[in-house]
């Protein structure tokens, strides 16, 4: 397997960072998730945005976008990787970019509430950054719990996001996200659900959700790059229109 590490082409296991890397001592850094179909990429451009911007709150370079995609490319290419999880990795020192064979999620997940809130004040709330310790933290809590996914709410009490995925909820038809102030990530699959909703006719809003109201809602999801859209428990009308007007928008034919 190869990966593309500070513009070089390497067998992923001559790829060496440097001991004094800020991102491997203190966390210092961002990354991006997405994946290709068939060897597109066709949400790169939102995610290299979004990893611009990440770097900026950092107080990072950020990497040229048009190498990047370049870089992925090839990546794509010289692994055999026509369908692929592809990671990019800013700190300081470093620019990481490696494909990995794509895992398929399961129908479903089920998912269960972390038991500690996310921080919607934090300075990085909203940015994804290499410092997951806390994610990972709750991704263990879910499993030994027998669950796929835990869920933050904030410190007001509403919901906020999973450790993976964004969170959306159905409620007499319409289609809720936590707005970007109740500290979540601005998913690139959310805003293009938030899109497809109104699209399909269903209204759909960015708004508070409190632990009451997510636990009688109608209908429960999740959205990511990787997995798209993923029901909670079961999939109602709602998800599965969406889930399917996703596929047609992005997938190739």
């Amino acid at each position: 397997m190869k990966v593309c590490l500070n513009g070089d082409l390497l067998n992923a296991d001559d790829a060496h960072i440097s001991p004094f890397d800020r991102g491997f001592l203190l966390g210092e850094g961002v990354f991006e998730t997405f994946r290709s179909y068939d060897g597109r990429v066709p949400t790169a451009a939102e995610h290299l945005e979004r990893l611009g911007s990440g770097c900026r709150v950092l107080g990072l370079d950020a990497p040229e976008p048009n190498g990047l995609l370049s870089a992925v490319r090839e990546l794509l290419r010289e692994n055999e990787l026509p369908d692929a999880r592809i990671r990019i990795t800013v700190t300081a020192q470093t620019l990481l970019t490696s494909a990995s064979p794509l895992e398929p999620w399961p129908e479903t997940a089920r998912a269960v509430v972390a038991p500690w809130p996310h921080n919607e004040l934090s300075p990085l709330a909203g940015v994804k950054t290499t410092s997951r310790a806390d994610t990972l933290l709750a991704r263990n809590y879910a499993r030994r719990e027998g669950a796929d996914e835990a869920l933050f709410f904030n410190l007001a009490g509403n919901l906020c996001e999973a450790t993976t995925a964004n969170v959306f909820v159905v409620r007499d038809g319409r289609v809720e996200t936590p707005p970007l102030s109740a500290g979540c990530l601005p998913g690139i699959t959310r805003a293009r659900v938030l899109e497809l909703s109104r699209e399909l006719g269903i209204d759909a809003a960015e708004t508070d959700i409190t632990r009451q109201a997510f636990e009688i809602a109608e209908e429960r999801f999740l959205t990511s790059s990787t997995r798209g859209v993923q029901p909670l428990n079961s999939a109602g009308p709602v998800t599965s229109r969406l889930q399917d007007q996703l596929r047609r928008k992005i997938e190739p034919l």
